[in-house]
């Protein structure tokens, strides 16, 4: 059965690209910005990465390693923990390890899963993942008290994987509505890639992107909202 599915959606993936069905049109980024409560009295800065193979496989995170903000403050150090295939029900599991790993020692995280989440076969549905999100949130901030924290949209998929997650997109904008409502911030990747052309450089295999172009997309956005995230806690004289 699986075999004659996953030939089915061979065949539409083909009839999609055919048609042009895999176009993206240029979204704004949707970025939500919360400030920080947390309070760094030395200015250095621990980041979290929480994901999938995303976060797996990245450069981004290690890019962010050393940066120093504006005011000054720097990222000091950079901790991806992450599974290939989860989605956001996996993400308990995950943050437990973290604090394993970390030892709780953490300013700020970066949490991806809806790419898994919209998957046909191992993924959620809208409400199980919208509910997932927030209790993966709250884990979150159970674990790390006052943690800043960022929600991430990341890329569209094409060809196959397009087939397999028809509501990824629904998933993205779902997630912008979750980071208003618990009160967390969001980097929207999914808008950065809609400027960029989705093919075999960008997407070799449909779903993963090239490390090396996704941390191009990324890092500068991501910086500018983490100096946003931190900027009244930075430049506040009583807190460095």
């Amino acid at each position: 059965m699986r075999r004659v599915i996953a030939v089915c959606l061979a065949g539409l993936a083909i009839a999609a690209i055919t048609l042009g069905l895999s176009r993206h049109d240029a979204l704004a980024p949707r970025d939500v910005i919360r400030p920080a409560q947390r309070q760094i009295a030395d200015g250095r800065i621990d980041l979290l990465v929480i994901g999938t193979s995303l976060s797996h496989r990245a450069l981004w995170p290690e890019r962010l390693a050393g940066r120093r903000l504006d005011c000054g403050w720097i990222i000091e150090s950079v901790h991806v923990v992450a599974q290939p295939g989860a989605n956001v029900s996996r993400a308990g599991a995950l943050i437990a390890e973290s604090v394993a790993r970390t030892g709780g020692g953490v300013d700020i995280a970066v949490m991806e899963f809806a790419i898994n989440d919209a998957d046909l076969f191992d993924g959620l549905s809208r409400r199980q993942a919208w509910n997932a999100w927030i209790s993966a949130i709250t884990q979150l901030r159970e674990a790390y008290p006052d943690i800043a924290v960022i929600l991430m949209t990341t890329n569209p998929v094409r060809g196959l994987q397009e087939l397999k997650r028809p509501l990824l997109s629904r998933h993205y904008s779902d997630l912008v509505e979750i980071a208003r409502e618990t009160g967390a911030s969001l980097f929207d990747g999914e808008a950065r890639w809609s400027y960029h052309p989705l093919d075999e450089a960008t997407l070799p295999d449909g779903l993963h992107p090239d490390p090396a172009i996704e941390a191009d997309l990324y890092e500068a956005g991501l910086i500018g909202l983490i100096e946003d995230v931190f900027q009244e806690a930075c430049e506040s004289p009583t807190r460095f």
